[in-house]
């Protein structure tokens, strides 16, 4: 089997919370988009406990769920999904977001698509710059 690059990491730093319709959005905006094929979707939660949905999430070869009892506080989650990422762009979720227009993410990697790069935002609704929304 011929292994392909990643082009886009997203990551989610989590700490307990369900992020079941988060990866559901992400999922059908990567099963609607061959350009988005090459997506891996990372979920680092350093919550006491594994999350009893997580089997469901990883269900999708694209889905990884990694847990960690340790709590290490926030910044060195985010670093941590850095280092396990393989994707040439990282898009960085809040684990209680949910994107309010379609395409979020092919938005983000149509962006600088031969170009590494990094997205972060706030909690708040946000519009970026190519027109994309979350909340």
């Amino acid at each position: 089997m011929e292994h392909q690059s990643i082009d886009l990491s997203i990551c989610i730093a989590s700490y307990g919370n369900d992020v079941g319709s988060l990866i559901e959005a992400l999922l059908g905006e990567i099963e609607a988009n061959p350009s988005l094929s090459n997506t891996e979707i990372l979920i680092s939660d350093q919550f006491s406990e594994a999350h009893p949905l997580q089997k469901n999430w990883t269900q999708h070869p694209s889905v990884h769920y990694h847990h960690y009892t340790e709590l290490r506080g926030r910044a060195a989650n985010r670093n941590h999904l850095v280092a396990l990422s393989q994707g040439a762009q990282l898009l960085f979720l809040d684990a209680d977001a949910l994107p309010v227009q379609p395409n979020l993410s092919l938005n983000t990697l149509g962006r600088q698509p031969h170009k590494p790069s990094l997205w972060a935002g706030p909690r708040t609704a946000v519009t970026t710059s190519n027109g994309c929304a979350i909340k």
